[in-house]
């Protein structure tokens, strides 16, 4: 859901059903989906994080809304260190 929430914010409702519906049917995913590795929940972070700061220029901005994408920005570090470098802005 995250995936296809995510594909819909950036390339159009009908890019984010077929996002959507392609991450459900890929094999590699529905395989490590049944099976814990750290990587599963990176993944989730990383797409959550990146919907919730794509999403952030659609909301009113708020201290509430800040600090939520933070935490989960922290989420994501905490759970691969390599995320560091997703966070640093190219622009600062």
């Amino acid at each position: 859901m995250l995936i296809q929430r995510l594909g819909t914010c950036v390339a159009g409702a009908r890019a984010g059903l077929v996002a959507g519906l392609l991450a459900a049917v890929y094999p590699e995913h529905v395989y490590i989906a049944g099976v814990f590795y750290v990587d599963v929940l990176w993944t989730f972070f990383l797409i959550l994080a990146v919907l919730l700061v794509a999403d952030a220029d659609k909301e009113a901005p708020g201290l509430k809304r800040a600090f939520v994408t933070g935490l989960v920005l922290a989420l994501t570090v905490l759970t691969r260190p390599i995320s560091l470098v997703f966070v640093r802005s190219p622009w600062g």
